[in-house]
């Protein structure tokens, strides 16, 4: 049984597995362990300033972007990316994921991970059950867009009319190579706004396939699309949650740590007071 797994496993290595966080923590020791022999496995980092990277460390290649990695390829991509008061996040971090890809172009698919997406199960079984699926982006909460989404505000397009009525979530995702490249054209030629709705947007002009994973692996992950947080659920925007869940085999998102806990739930709250 184990070595017929592993022929599967090394069947679909057209794909890789990105974990974007800043260091090599506990969960990322444990997904690095998960992923061994199975797919390959790269730690992403952002920082602004800071120097860029390519190295290996523990066996395990980390990759560090700083502003001028993104310029370099989108420096011509305005308004998606300038120079005048650009800020990295919200919406911006899709040029992380696309550089990467643009860097290391020698796989089909692509999974983007977050260091606060915890799955209660092996992730790399996990990911092997996508392995025959060719839709060009499986995300999560793939849903009519929220009405007063305040971030739709943000989306440019020089094609009238090509604003998507759904949006994605993109903690965790997979993305095709045609895709990713389609977009990297896309805002060449002057599309923008926050990647959550940019992406669908674009890639539905292009004619790409875009799928919730729960319709794949059903009961993967739970969440209140109706809702502007997506809560209740295991898997939402708001509110953040201390631990995963119980559930066995389940994504959850976001978990954050005591601290950073501590401090949205704080910000959370008084903005409830003042409403």
């Amino acid at each position: 049984m184990v070595k017929h797994l592993l022929n599967d496993f090394n069947k679909n290595n057209g794909s890789c597995f990105v974990l974007f966080s800043r260091k090599v923590d506990k969960n990322a020791r444990k997904l690095i362990q998960q992923f061994d022999g199975k797919y390959d496995f790269y730690l992403l980092t952002y920082d602004d300033q800071g120097t860029e990277k390519n190295e290996v460390q523990n066996e395990t290649r980390h990759i560090v972007y700083n502003r001028g990695s993104l310029e370099k390829l989108f420096g011509n991509s305005t308004p998606k990316f300038h120079s005048d008061g650009w800020k990295i996040m919200p919406g911006n971090l899709d040029l992380c994921h696309l550089l990467f890809f643009h860097q290391f172009p020698n796989y089909h698919h692509y999974w983007f991970c977050e260091d606060d997406v915890r799955y209660t199960g092996d992730m790399a079984t996990f990911i092997n059950n996508f392995s025959k699926c060719d839709d060009d982006l499986l995300v999560t909460n793939y849903r009519k867009m929220y009405a007063a989404w305040w971030h739709q505000r943000s989306y440019v397009s020089p094609e009238p009319h090509s604003m998507s009525n759904k949006t994605v979530f993109l903690p965790f995702f997979r993305i095709s190579c045609q895709a990713a490249q389609d977009i990297i054209n896309a805002y060449a030629n002057g599309w923008s706004g926050h990647h959550e709705i940019s992406w669908p947007s674009i890639l539905r002009y292009y004619g790409r396939s875009i799928t919730d994973i729960n319709t794949i692996v059903e009961g993967c992950y739970t969440s209140s699309p109706d809702n502007e947080g997506m809560g209740p659920g295991t898997f939402i925007y708001l509110p953040s949650k201390l631990f995963a869940g119980r559930r066995r085999n389940t994504l959850y998102h976001p978990v954050k740590s005591f601290a950073e806990y501590k401090k949205r739930t704080t910000v959370r709250i008084k903005r409830r007071i003042r409403n």
